[in-house]
């Protein structure tokens, strides 16, 4: 599944087609959501994922808003806040690097920040 990180977006979104090929059917939503693009406004079926794996990290039971996107853009959907917004995310523009990492107090990188902001503070 070919997703674009859109910052913008509150909601991840997925198309109708990378949501069947992930064995989930668009049609049987028992909810709707309104939806508002760059250029309509319209009710979207939200499906739940059972595990949505992006970047290296896995999110379970996350909701997808499902939407066509332009045949253009070449892309199954939208990587939204929704799922950015549970990890920390760096983003370098100029070297063209991206690190996504779990903040949960038991993942090996808050650990390795506690060191380093007591070395910081002189420990």
């Amino acid at each position: 599944v070919r997703l674009a990180i859109d910052t913008g977006a509150s909601e991840t979104v997925l198309t109708p087609g990378a949501l069947r090929d992930c064995g989930l059917d668009p049609n049987s939503a028992v909810r709707h959501r309104e939806v508002t693009t760059a250029t309509r406004t319209e009710q979207a079926p939200v499906v739940t994922v059972p595990r949505f794996r992006a970047l290296g990290q896995t999110v379970a039971n996350l909701d997808v808003v499902c939407l066509s996107l332009p045949v253009a853009l070449r892309l199954d959907g939208l990587l939204g806040l929704d799922f950015l917004g549970r990890f920390r995310v760096h983003l370098n523009l100029k070297r063209g690097v991206l690190v996504v990492q779990d903040p949960s107090p038991l993942s090996p990188y808050h650990r390795l920040t506690q060191i380093l902001e007591l070395a910081r503070a002189g420990w």
